[in-house]
């Protein structure tokens, strides 16, 4: 069977191993399946934060917002002083927990039940269940608009940033982080790569299809940095926080850009 690329369109696609195909014209890999939002609720339950793929996410908290912050401080020249900052994905909510303590207006969309009633109930957080494509909020309605992570798990990338565009003001930013398939470790790893994890990601970007995927949606893309790596180590795999160190961000980023973090703005309104 021939899968068309569900983001150029090319029809020259072939299977690179475990169901994933690869597109030979962008590069974008996919996963032969599909999942709708009712099977996103339901793998994105307590034992996913809570054993299957985290230990626990919620007592790592004082880890992830001290990256958080970290993140911030690497693209605060983009980010608007002030205004209404939507999380795609905010899981329990601690990166618009960060971003309120700051004096923005938070707001966040989470498919699973378990995140998001954490995020609303113990966090005091305006955290909807659901997907972005149900939430109906206003047009020119979002500053910020963020999606950690996010992306590569989506069923449907191209129509949720194409809601993105439409709820994002004038002069907003979106800030997207994502895996970059054209990391060397991937190249190298293939499938025993850390973050191939099916059927969590349905997607493995590279900077052309980003660049495809957000000028689809009438995105200019202004900036990319490289995050982190995955390397393996004695007790599993090992993640390599590089990016606060400039030096070792243009050293290491070159070649060892596992993670990537994109910055871009609605083209619309350039």
């Amino acid at each position: 069977m021939v899968y068309a690329c569900p983001i150029c369109g090319s029809a020259s696609t072939g299977m690179l191993f475990q169901k994933h195909y690869k597109c030979k014209n962008c590069g974008l890999i996919f996963f032969e399946y599909t999942l709708n939002v009712a099977d996103l609720a339901k793998i994105y339950d307590e034992k996913y934060f809570r054993g299957k793929v985290y230990c626990d996410y919620i007592q790592e908290k004082t880890f992830r917002k001290k990256l958080f912050l970290e993140k911030l401080n690497l693209i605060k020249t983009y980010i608007p002083p002030n205004g209404k900052v939507l999380d795609v994905g905010c899981a329990t909510g601690f990166f618009l927990e960060v971003m309120r303590k700051l004096g923005y207006e938070t707001y966040g969309i989470e498919v699973s039940d378990y995140a998001s009633n954490y995020a609303r109930n113990m966090l005091k957080l305006n955290v909807i269940t659901g997907d972005l494509l149900s939430a109906s909020f206003p047009d020119d309605f979002f500053d910020i608009i963020t999606m950690f992570d996010v992306l590569e798990h989506l069923p449907n990338p191209i129509e949720t940033l194409a809601e993105c565009s439409r709820i994002i003001k004038r002069g907003g930013i979106l800030i997207i982080e994502t895996l970059n398939a054209d990391s060397l470790i991937f190249k190298i790893l293939k499938q025993n790569w850390p973050l191939f994890s099916p059927p969590y990601h349905l997607f493995y970007f590279n900077q052309k299809n980003i660049g495809l995927l957000l000028d689809k949606c009438k995105f200019e893309r202004i900036k990319v940095l490289p995050i982190q790596t995955y390397i393996p180590s004695l007790k599993g795999f090992k993640r390599i926080r590089y990016f606060k160190y400039p030096v070792l961000r243009q050293i290491l980023g070159r070649v060892l850009n596992d993670v990537i973090l994109v910055i871009a703005r609605p083209k619309k309104f350039v």
